[in-house]
């Protein structure tokens, strides 16, 4: 089922139920409501694209977070295992994601310490990412770990997301990631193992993506400086250019998408120009039954400008993220909505002024 067959049938079901309620009320969007080492690069596109298979290159590209906490990039390979405890118990097998935006691989760890760092290598490659544990970002760990348990999941307390973030110009395949922990007292534990899956989605002069972790419906808005909303109802190609390429309505959950698309992506873009001015995106919790940890990523001529996780989300429509675009990545600014506070333009869906 393409993408405009999956809108049809999901706006047609939408329209069913306003049809039922109109009576009771207007319809709208859902819900009410070391020498030390050095960052990892903000990767750029170039003129050739990034494969797969090809292990350095992957992993020059990728930036990493946890809990808000960027990793660092390094040479070297994983700390080999001196104990038992800390132990990870699971890495997420086979992670959705695409071009531009951010994978969200959850992981078990079994651990009677505090953990220090997080390791994470693609095989084959010559590179390290190293994310440190300690202090900050234990606050954002937890709101993500109130999801995992509100979802009944084993093992929430030790269970969050490895937030990866993926270069536009990579393309369609697959590639690994080893992952291992240390603890406070310098124990490592045992290597796991993780896949992700990267489907193609449009990129371009600007891109939003909206990627998330749990079997709901979430619906990725984008208002143009001229007022006009992109989203499930309104997809595009606007007057300007964008529009909305994927729209998904089960999050990472298996479905009939044709191949080479991702699950649990929804993605906005614009190929050519982008008009100047400001862009507002917002995130619609439109049905489920789940807490949903999601991530927007926002890039511009090919670079990643942000990645705004949010965790818990539960219902109603948030602002994330407000974009002052001046015509390319160097001229842009961007500003992070706090929380998960309502918005107070209202709902999402319709003309939302900025």
């Amino acid at each position: 089922m393409n993408m405009h067959t999956v809108s049809r049938v999901r706006t047609n079901m939408r329209g069913i139920f306003c049809a039922a309620v109109v009576m009771l009320a207007a319809c709208g969007g859902g819900g009410n409501d070391g020498p030390a080492p050095t960052p990892a690069p903000t990767p750029t596109p170039g003129s050739t694209t990034i494969s797969p298979s090809d292990a350095n290159a992957v992993m020059q590209a990728l930036a990493v977070k946890i809990g808000g906490v960027e990793g660092q990039l390094g040479q070297g390979d994983i700390p080999a295992q001196t104990a038992e405890d800390p132990k990870i118990e699971s890495v997420g097998a086979e992670t959705p994601a695409s071009n531009g935006s951010t994978a969200q691989v959850p992981i078990t760890i079994n651990a009677s310490q505090a953990l220090q760092a997080l390791f994470l290598k693609v095989p084959g490659s010559d590179s390290l990412i190293t994310v440190n544990l300690g202090g900050a970002g234990k606050s954002a760990l937890r709101e993500q770990q109130a999801a995992f348990a509100a979802n009944g999941k084993p093992k929430a307390e030790q269970t969050f997301n490895i937030e990866i973030t993926l270069p536009t110009n990579i393309e369609q395949g697959r590639f690994s990631v080893d992952i291992a922990v240390r603890d406070a007292t310098g124990n490592v534990s045992n290597t796991g193992r993780g896949v992700i899956v990267v489907g193609q989605v449009g990129t371009g002069k600007l891109q939003f993506s909206l990627s998330w972790d749990a079997g709901v419906d979430l619906d990725l808005h984008v208002t143009e400086p001229d007022g006009n909303q992109i989203y499930y109802a309104n997809p595009g190609p606007s007057t300007s250019g964008g529009r909305l390429d994927i729209d998904d309505l089960n999050g990472p959950e298996p479905s009939d998408r044709p191949p080479g698309e991702p699950e649990g992506v929804e993605n906005i873009f614009w190929q050519n120009a982008a008009p100047t001015g400001t862009y507002v995106v917002r995130v619609d919790y439109f049905s489920g039954s789940q807490a949903a940890n999601f991530v927007v990523t926002v890039s511009a001529d090919g670079q990643i400008l942000d990645t705004i996780s949010r965790a818990n989300f539960q219902s109603g429509c948030v602002r994330v993220y407000t974009l002052d675009y001046g015509g390319s990545a160097t001229n842009s600014t961007g500003t992070v909505s706090p929380g998960l506070t309502p918005d107070p333009a209202g709902p999402c869906g319709g003309a939302v002024a900025p």
